[in-house]
């Protein structure tokens, strides 16, 4: 059966546009060639298109290649090895999909995207498969509905496949999952395979950059912005000016940085990137707390968002306008000490302030978010003073990172096992002492003792378990704000609007 389930996927790859019929037999002896497998003188079938499955193909061929010893293991780390090996053998080379892009971007930005992005997916480099497996539901708060994950969609390491990772030698290359070098890398249990990788080459202010999607999705559409050198991240007035050309080049995609300092900053701080997609993250729909003028900007509309976190929003048809004031705004940040407030720039040569940036347009008007972020620790507070508490580190202890700042909460995968167990417990109204043995529920005392008491009883379990997952990483986003909307926050944004040269105009609510 090996050869029927080559001739379906040469089926699959031909229709979709992976490569022309004229060069199905090629194709045919590559893949019977590293299958180790004589070609047969059976022909694909395309009018079978609409009855494949991309991975049903894929695990009918690991199966065989495990019965036939090519294939150690059918753990996802061994079968992505195989499976993205014979996804590379079908794929279009990088310099067509290069082409195609741009010839689609000539007649409508998003029409190139869209179809990046079904390719993406058409390739198995986004695997749907594991993305439906996914968790997601809306948060009702006070700042607006946010949007709770749990990604499910990573598998788990094999134990023999860490055994064996400790085997393989480390080299260097690619120096990191972000760089260039990744695409068509064979991949080890180290590092995953990247044969299916495409990215489409970018100029951003004037520099090399490239756009890619990320094999691991939390939204639609999301991408990765990534510098074509391996270089440290760093938010500096040249990062205002990339991101707000992105927008410029596609409307229809927001772009953001992760913050550059460790505990506010991203998990990858080593190669300088950013992330966007076609979504509509809740901040964007945040109302407004306070607006202000700055002197020197008069025809930029400055807003205190109504946010957990403390978020500055820049309005204005002049994107060199908006990326000075952004980068005013962020340097005087960098330095900004108030004893009155305990915000502390630096301790000795430590840096403490930075800041998350957030770029979209909207109405033919630039908008530039920008996030005040304090990565200072403490004796009482030692993961973070502005980080989630320890109160809130069952359900989210990591760092609040780029994405959860604008209200997409990514939640680890262990809290799939917690949610099913709460909710069980929850039905049959199990006291915590029954339950506090079992596994994935330690440290979740105080919060279950919430659910027990939330809201309408009449309310399915699971929902009322969902809730307060919901609102306790909110309150881990509050935590991570500098100056609160409440009186003293106030007193400390109008010492720092002093020395930014702002004053107050208007008081939103």
């Amino acid at each position: 059966m090996i050869t029927k389930h080559i001739e379906d996927l040469l089926s699959y790859s031909v229709l979709n546009d992976f490569f022309k019929e004229e060069d199905l037999h090629a194709m045919r002896n590559s893949l019977c060639a590293f299958l180790h497998v004589e070609a047969s003188g059976q022909v694909a079938n395309t009018e079978n298109y609409e009855k494949l499955s991309l991975p049903e193909i894929l695990n009918q061929i690991c199966n065989w290649a495990y019965t036939q010893g090519q294939l150690k293991s059918m753990h996802p780390t061994y079968m992505d090895l195989l499976d993205t090996a014979l996804m590379g053998i079908v794929c279009p080379r990088p310099s067509q999909v290069t082409e195609h892009f741009f010839k689609l971007y000539n007649t409508s930005p998003q029409m190139a995207t869209d179809w990046y992005y079904d390719f993406s997916q058409n390739t198995h480099y986004i695997r749907r498969d594991r993305m439906a497996r996914n968790l997601v539901w809306e948060q009702p708060t006070l700042y607006g509905n946010m949007v709770m994950t749990i990604n499910l969609s990573k598998p788990e390491k094999d134990p023999a496949a860490i055994i064996e990772a400790a085997k393989v030698k480390e080299t260097g290359y690619p120096k990191c999952l972000l760089c260039v070098e990744n695409v068509g890398f064979s991949g080890n249990v180290n590092q995953p395979p990247r044969q299916n990788h495409r990215i489409i080459p970018l100029n951003l202010a004037g520099e090399k950059w490239a756009l890619q999607y990320s094999p691991y999705i939390y939204y639609n559409e999301h991408a990765i912005i990534l510098s074509e050198r391996h270089v440290p991240m760093a938010i500096t007035r040249q990062t205002f000016e990339r991101l707000c050309d992105f927008v410029t080049q596609f409307e229809h995609y927001f772009i953001g940085s992760n913050a550059d300092l460790p505990l506010v900053g991203g998990s990858m701080l080593t190669h300088d990137h950013y992330q966007g997609g076609h979504f509509d993250m809740p901040m964007a729909a945040a109302g407004a707390f306070k607006n202000y003028g700055i002197k020197g900007f008069e025809n930029v509309t400055v807003t205190w968002l109504k946010w957990p976190l403390t978020v500055l929003r820049l309005v204005g048809a002049d994107s060199a306008e908006l990326i000075a004031l952004a980068s005013q705004v962020t340097e005087v940040w960098r330095g900004y000490t108030s004893e009155a407030d305990e915000l502390l720039s630096h301790t000795g040569l430590e840096p403490h302030h930075t800041v998350t940036p957030i770029v979209r347009k909207r109405s033919g008007k630039y908008e530039i978010d920008v996030v005040l972020r304090d990565n200072r620790r403490s004796d009482l507070y030692p993961e973070g003073i502005y980080h989630p508490h320890a109160e809130v580190h069952p359900v989210k202890k990591e760092n609040i990172g780029l994405i959860e700042v604008m209200g997409l909460a990514v939640l680890p995968s262990r809290l799939k096992q917690t949610l099913d167990l709460l909710t069980e417990a929850l039905n049959d109204q199990r006291p915590w002492e029954v339950i506090k043995e079992e596994p994935n529920v330690q440290g979740f005392e105080v919060i279950y003792e919430r659910i027990l008491s939330s809201g309408d009883l009449a309310t399915d379990a699971r929902t009322r378990v969902q809730q307060i997952i919901g609102q306790v990483f909110v309150e881990g986003l509050e935590h991570s704000g500098v100056m609160k909307c409440e009186q003293l926050g106030q007193k400390a944004m109008a010492r720092f609007m002093n020395a930014l040269g702002g004053r107050e105009v208007t008081k939103c609510g």
